[in-house]
């Protein structure tokens, strides 16, 4: 049966209390899928018509008046009726002599459940069956989120001039606590429901129909809204909404042809449905649930350019969880997670539906906000913060977030820079926090701010001063190298940078940040940070000192031999100072074993080029071009090396050089478990695996360069 919309009317008159199951068969009778008539002489008592079939879908009995004034309108058209009912109009589901509806379904269900792949597939097929004679001024598809407690519109076509489907994340999301909203209404009661008002479309989705908006604005909202839902294990799973301005043979039967589909396109459309969210599932951080940072770029990139085509802003903001890092070595990992997803959760719970979360990195969330200022940014971060703190638990009362946020394009234009703005507000969030600075044990917290989550606009970049950005970059770099229990990195930076003029700008202050960072890279720096990186892993592991310089020697020696030009030795020789570093990460017990490792600790012992190149070298930009030499060293010529199995040319010719220098000295240098060997002999046993552990023409080249001249360990 077809329900009409119960939205509370003050004006509707009753004669007594009447069930629904009275009218029941009226209404049934009254919307019909199959309309064998042309109700066109209707058009000017569609409306009376209208309240009829609302009154009777609540069960109200109308007055005697109300019921007089319907029947003699009805009347009027007495004449009408009967010329249409001898002379009937053509119906596009019927042809002169056939009924042909019923084929035509079961030939469109055969096509759809045989060629349809995705809902919007669907969505397209049924959209083209619609058009012509008495197609609906607009149609929708809606699916539910549960989860979510949203009706999410997925797709919405507009017939009005300029007709088009609607952009998907221009479409809007409904909440299931407006009750009284017409597809709220068609999802809770799990049948094809009528409404006579625009206006119950709601707000939202009459934004995304500028003609609609108009007429419900001007009172003139008089509509028929039809909303059929797609039912699956006693549940709305979806829901098509038509719009017909006026109802005739030809639009009754657009409406009768989706309503005939419907039970046997429900599990479609659920398995579509399920289809699309593995295909999400795939996309998500599968710690906290939220959306990856590899997805959320894509969905960055696609509200840019809808923000550039409505001319609008978009917001970007990135949380921070303070002292992470702590909680994981004082309290355990399993902490630390919990309290990541805390967050995560809190997050998702308190944002609107048309925003979107994900995780950026370990221990930081990112939000994007369509549609957001830099005021109504400000406020959401202080919403957040409130909602986080308010229900903390009970291990994690101590737990605090710095939030940076910045907006497109009020804060910048540049779209490749955005997100940088915005990990540079939230830098300055952690600084105001009143945290202690890594490697700065001089240095006390804040006391004013300190245990309080902070927020920081980009714009307040503009008033630092050169020293506070210094301190603020500082305290980032050496955060990273404590996390590799590396010590004193932020005094020693922040003294080297002082001593430098930073780099005049002619973007104004908010580009002081951006000048310190490349000042910082410059060339010297470079070799005095690759250095002292160097000198942390020679104090841990006294058996491999000056090991790393040696290495770094030799290898440019060899890239010489070959010929490679001076970037390329000095990328080379940095490469062999750095190609052990991942060793910081291995335990003392391992490093300084007294004889040969065991399976287990040999396991251990393998991951040390590993976490060089990604834990260490990754993070610091200028650095990553050292990685594929740093990563690959300990790959064989035959494929039998670590940790990918590189075989060949495929390994980077970088660690092939390293990986042969690198075992030329290990061999003649002492070590924890055997003395140095001689050079002759650390040769043979080099030759001798030649095309197995090394590139045979490389050390060809190698063994060449040292009957001439051996470089000097430093």
């Amino acid at each position: 049966m077809v329900t009409v919309d119960s939205s509370p009317m003050p004006e509707l008159e009753t004669d007594g209390d009447s069930s629904e199951s009275q009218y029941e068969d009226s209404l049934k009778s009254s919307y019909e899928p199959e309309l064998k008539t042309d109700l066109s002489p209707f058009a000017t008592s569609q409306r009376a018509l209208a309240d009829c079939f609302e009154y009777w879908g609540r069960g109200l009995l109308p007055t005697l008046k109300k019921t007089a004034t319907w029947l003699q309108r009805v009347e009027s058209f007495s004449e009408d009726i009967g010329h249409t009912l001898k002379h009937p109009p053509a119906n596009p589901l019927k042809n002169n002599t056939t009924d042909t509806a019923l084929p035509r379904l079961r030939d469109d269900l055969r096509q759809i459940i045989s060629s349809t792949s995705s809902l919007e597939e669907l969505w397209h097929f049924l959209n083209a069956r619609l058009k012509g004679g008495g197609a609906p001024e607009f149609t929708c598809f809606s699916i539910l989120d549960e989860t979510a407690q949203l009706i999410r519109i997925r797709f919405l076509f507009d017939a009005n001039p300029p007709a088009a489907a609607k952009q998907a994340e221009d479409l809007p999301v409904l909440s299931l606590q407006d009750t009284h909203n017409h597809l709220v209404q068609a999802y809770q009661r799990k049948d094809t429901t009528f409404s006579p008002h625009l206006s119950r479309l709601g707000k939202e989705l009459l934004s995304s129909l500028p003609w609609a908006q108009e007429l419900s604005a001007h009172g003139d909202d008089h509509f028929n809204l039809f909303s059929i839902p797609f039912v699956a294990g006693n549940r709305t799973i979806a829901l098509f909404t038509l719009g017909f301005q006026d109802l005739d043979a030809f639009s009754q039967a657009k409406l009768s042809y989706v309503y005939g589909l419907k039970d046997s396109l429900s599990q479609l459309i659920w398995n579509l449905t399920l289809q699309e969210r593995m295909k999400i599932q795939t996309q998500m951080d599968n710690l906290t649930g939220l959306l990856s940072y590899t997805s959320f770029q894509d969905m960055l990139e696609r509200e840019l350019d809808r923000t550039d085509r409505l001319a609008q802003s978009l917001s970007i903001m990135i949380m921070d969880v303070d002292e992470l890092q702590t909680i994981n070595r004082e309290q355990g990992h399993s902490v630390g997670d919990s309290a990541i997803c805390y967050i995560a959760s809190t997050v998702r719970r308190l944002v609107r539906g048309v925003d979107t979360v994900a995780r950026y990195g370990g221990d930081k969330i990112v939000i994007l906000l369509p549609e957001t200022d830099r005021i109504r940014s400000s406020k959401i971060a202080s919403i957040l913060i409130d909602g986080i703190h308010e229900r903390l638990p009970i291990n994690l009362q101590q737990l605090t977030v710095s939030i940076g946020h910045a907006t497109y394009p009020d804060d910048i234009r540049n779209r490749a820079k955005l997100l940088k703005l915005t990990e540079q507000a939230k830098n300055l969030a952690q600084y105001k926090s009143g945290l202690p600075k890594p490697g700065a044990d001089d240095l006390l917290p804040d006391q004013d701010n300190l245990g309080k989550s902070t927020m920081v606009a980009a714009s307040e970049i503009d008033s630092l001063n050169d020293k506070t950005v210094i301190e603020i970059f500082a305290s980032q770099v050496a955060k990273k190298y404590e996390s590799i229990h590396i010590s004193g990195v932020y005094q020693s930076l922040v003294q080297k940078i002082e001593k430098r003029d930073l780099p005049a700008s002619s973007e104004g202050e908010s580009a002081k940040v951006t000048n310190i960072i490349q000042g910082v890279r410059s060339d010297q720096l470079m070799l005095e940070t690759i250095t002292s990186l160097a000198g942390a892993l020679d104090a841990k592991d006294r058996y491999t000192r000056g090991h790393s310089q040696a290495v770094a020697n030799y290898a440019a020696a060899l890239g010489h031999a070959l010929g490679m030009t001076v970037p390329e030795v000095e990328e080379l020789r940095a490469a062999g100072i750095l190609h052990d570093i991942g060793k910081i990460g291995i335990p003392e017990t391992i490093l300084g074993k007294a004889g040969p490792l065991n399976e287990k600790e040999w396991e251990i012992m393998k991951q040390h080029s590993v976490i060089g190149a990604q834990q260490i070298l990754y993070p610091v930009p200028s650095l990553r071009p050292l990685i594929p030499a740093v990563e690959c060293h300990h790959e064989n010529w035959d494929g039998s090396g670590h940790p990918h199995g590189y075989k060949g040319e495929k390994i980077p010719i970088g660690a092939r050089v390293i990986a042969i220098v690198d075992a030329f000295h290990a061999l003649t240098s002492d070590r924890c478990y055997r003395k140095a060997m001689p050079v002759a002999q650390a040769k043979h046993i080099l030759e001798l695996n030649s095309g197995k552990n090394w590139d045979p023409h490389l050390l060809e080249i190698f063994f060449g360069m040292l009957a001439q001249a051996t470089p000097k360990p430093a």
